[in-house]
């Protein structure tokens, strides 16, 4: 029993306390022009990898984290970062990661979701300028459409022309009304809920260290005992 509460002590001593923060971050949608339900800017594959990048870190959450001391400062928030889907849900992604109290893995947390939000928004930009020239396109030849028929209808030109460009003019309303659609269909990279983060440390874990404890002493018993008959045997053959 003292053996066991001396390893646990040991381990207890020597093992860093660590306050787990996490949160579950919605990823930046982007909606095609036929109006479908969305699809992720990003796959959350590529995304869990990105994270395990050291290079996709910026100094902003490298400071946040307090690891611009640290001789890897990049490498450190690579490995410390961990990310998943929960649930196998196709857009949202489980991020959490571990520091020394709880109001630095809260710290280090937002700024690392705060960089991920960043990083997705930016991929949307070239999406979004595509679909707002699209909407600009067709708004000009709506209008250039509604001109010639003005002019066809003043003629009373009721002819191949004027039904052509009548039927023009309502296919480009549903290309418009598709494409505005899809822009408004547009979400950014946002967080599902707040920041949560224990009260109590996830590490050392106590359990784990009344077990460990409890191996050690019986290790350390089980030797004394071996030890102490292999004694008496050779001190009485002696």
């Amino acid at each position: 029993g003292f053996l066991g509460a001396l390893g646990s002590g040991v381990y207890w001593t020597l093992t860093p306390v660590s306050y787990e923060a996490r949160a579950i971050l919605e990823m930046a949608q982007a909606n095609n022009s036929l109006g479908s339900n969305g699809n992720n800017v990003e796959a959350p594959a590529l995304l869990i990898e990105r994270l395990r990048i050291p290079s996709t870190y910026t100094s902003t959450v490298i400071k946040a984290c307090e690891l611009e001391k640290d001789r890897e400062p990049s490498e450190a928030m690579a490995r410390m970062v961990k990310s998943d889907l929960p649930g196998n849900l196709g857009s949202t992604l489980l991020i959490k990661l571990r520091r020394a109290n709880p109001e630095l893995a809260k710290q280090c947390l937002d700024a690392t979701l705060k960089m991920i939000q960043t990083q997705q928004n930016l991929l949307l930009q070239p999406y979004l300028r595509a679909l707002k020239t699209r909407i600009s396109g067709l708004e000009g030849r709506m209008h250039q459409v509604q001109s010639d028929l003005a002019i066809l209808e003043k003629r009373q030109s009721f002819q191949i022309a004027y039904f052509a460009r009548r039927d023009e003019y309502r296919h480009l309303i549903q290309q418009l009304e598709e494409s505005q659609l899809a822009l408004l269909r547009v979400t950014q990279a946002r967080l599902n809920s707040d920041i949560y983060v224990g009260t109590n440390p996830v590490s050392p874990s106590l359990i784990l260290t009344l077990v460990l404890g409890t191996l050690i002493g019986l290790v350390i018993g089980f030797l004394l005992a071996i030890g102490g008959k292999l004694f008496a045997r050779v001190h009485r053959e002696a």
